[in-house]
């Protein structure tokens, strides 16, 4: 148990880490006389950091609660989504669109991973989970939903300028 939710913490620092990199750019001109602008973080990107970094704060109060020891080292990005399209190097190029898609992919599949863990522990008859209760559980889900929902926003921000 105490791995796995080292494991989310990980994930979701990693994701929050990707997200806060995330910076649209511009070309203008043609050719050598092509300027690039980097943007800031947009508010919509602000939020959604803001919102992973209360999911990992979440998952430390639950660790807390269990009295679990969560182990938090540093790792590589490659290293928080193995196989899933960071390493291969095509997050790397792709465009803004697609990276934001990505995180969006592996919150998905977060969330789910989440419910199952918290299912399964939750069956189990003496489960420290139930001390826990489901308020933990659904505000952890709540901040992966609204991460999801600012990463919408910023898409059709994007995609309107």
């Amino acid at each position: 148990m105490e791995d796995q939710i080292s494991e989310f913490r990980i994930k979701v620092d990693g994701l929050a880490q990707l997200t806060k990199e995330l910076k649209p750019y511009t070309q203008k001109g043609i050719g050598i006389l092509a300027q690039i602008e980097n943007y800031p973080l947009s508010k919509e990107l602000e939020k959604a950091v803001d919102s992973l970094y209360l999911v990992k704060a979440w998952l430390g109060h639950i660790s807390e609660m269990l009295k679990l020891e969560v182990n938090e080292d540093n790792a590589l990005y490659s290293d928080f989504f193995p196989g899933g399209g960071y390493e291969s190097g095509t997050y790397e190029n792709s465009n803004h669109e697609e990276k934001i898609n990505w995180i969006k992919g592996e919150i998905s599949t977060l969330m789910g991973d989440f419910s199952q863990f918290y299912q399964i522990h939750d069956m189990e008859e003496l489960s420290p989970f139930k001390k826990i209760g489901l308020f933990n559980h659904n505000t952890v889900l709540k901040h992966l939903i609204e991460t999801s929902f600012f990463l919408d926003f910023e898409l059709k921000r994007y995609n309107n300028e």
